[in-house]
């Protein structure tokens, strides 16, 4: 993960967030992918986590319901740093 390319260490795909934030549709849901695989997320939960928020944004909620949904991504996403960080794992901490 320390060799992976993401926002942070390539223009290239510096830009190519740039643009996804900008875009409407599909190509909006790149940004987890392109700002935080490799550092807080491994790539492969960061495609899950904009495959998820593309999913909410796509369901027939009530505005009740998606702000559950978008309350237990954000749930999931804190949870799921903690699991990656740094590099692959979160020492355990005894309490």
């Amino acid at each position: 993960m320390r060799d992976a390319q993401h926002a942070a260490n390539s223009a290239q795909i510096r830009r190519a967030a740039t643009v996804a934030a900008k875009a409407i549709g599909t190509k909006h849901y790149r940004l987890i992918t392109q700002y935080f695989a490799a550092g807080y997320f491994s790539t492969r939960q960061a495609l899950q986590l904009d495959a998820l928020r593309y999913a909410i944004d796509l369901a027939d909620l009530s505005e009740a319901d998606r702000d559950w949904a978008l309350a237990a991504w954000l749930g999931h996403s804190r949870h799921a740093s903690q699991r990656t960080w740094p590099y692959g794992s979160v020492p355990e901490t005894k309490q």
